[in-house]
């Protein structure tokens, strides 16, 4: 993991995280004072203190042969006082003491199950995991992880990443697989609609999330290098598709600033004439 200093944009520090190259997850904590990392190839998860740059504390799940329970996903808590680790080959979801990394609560799913990714409200009340191994995703309550609902997906779509309302009344599931939003109701833990949007090959969706304002739902349509994504803005008062935005390469996240920071990057990096890598 490296780190960049945002005023001279160069490498000031890294860390090594495990020993095994692959996918490493990063989430920043709701008062923006730490790191988590989450290293499933290794089975490492770790917190960074960001004022002074120094690992606060480091764990490794393993299990008793050695192999990677592999955390795939780390997310904080909204009141930042424990993290949320899905370990996909240990089928169990744990939460970790913030500032100590130790275990608090697991729950344990059923075998075969590999919980993937996790999402809790904004409330931080509830918690969505993605589970891969049987298409479905789990409700459950925070911070006691008690079982509230299980949702099948349709069939033939895999269930990758979602996000919550910001009322918590709907969890919305972007597959891997479809150009589609799936909306589950957290009353009932229903699928209550489906929002078809653009159809670009090849089909799935890299990210979804909700605008700072909490009107929209942004969703990234990867597509192909050479023909280009799109970003898709989802009117939350009538779930129904508000904006398209295509593009001529393919993204695969994207990230929500004010109106300020867009000027000054469309002024200042974008539009001056430069050589080399430009924006």
């Amino acid at each position: 993991v490296y780190v960049i200093d945002s005023s001279t944009m160069k490498v000031v520090q890294d860390f090594t995280v495990g020993d095994k190259a692959g996918f490493i997850g990063i989430a920043i904590s709701p008062n923006g004072e730490y790191a988590a990392i989450a290293d499933g190839p290794s089975g490492v998860v770790e917190v960074i203190n960001l004022s002074n740059l120094q690992v606060v504390w480091k764990e490794q799940f393993l299990s008793p042969t050695g192999r990677t329970y592999y955390p795939c996903d780390v997310r904080w808590a909204p009141n930042g006082q424990y993290l949320i680790v899905p370990l996909r080959f240990n089928n169990s979801v744990d939460t970790l003491n913030a500032m100590s990394g130790k275990v608090m609560t697991v729950l344990t799913a059923s075998p075969g199950s590999q919980p993937y990714m996790v999402s809790p409200n904004m409330q931080g009340t509830m918690l969505a995991v993605e589970y891969a191994g049987n298409n479905s995703v789990g409700f459950y309550s925070l911070p006691s992880l008690q079982y509230m609902g299980m949702v099948a997906m349709p069939s033939g779509v895999t269930p990758q990443r979602g996000t919550f309302t910001p009322d918590g009344k709907y969890y919305l599931e972007a597959p891997a697989n479809k150009n589609e939003v799936v909306v589950i109701s957290t009353s009932t833990y229903s699928v209550v609609n489906t929002i078809t949007l653009p159809s670009i090959s090849p089909a799935g969706l890299a990210e979804i999330g909700i605008t700072p304002g909490g009107s929209y739902a942004y969703v990234i349509i990867h597509g192909f290098v050479t023909s280009g994504g799109m970003i898709v803005l989802i009117s939350l008062s009538s779930m129904s598709v508000a904006y398209e935005v295509p593009l001529t390469t393919a993204p695969s996240f994207a990230l929500p600033i004010s109106v300020s920071t867009g000027s000054y990057l469309v002024d200042n990096i974008m539009l001056p004439p430069v050589t080399g890598l430009h924006c």
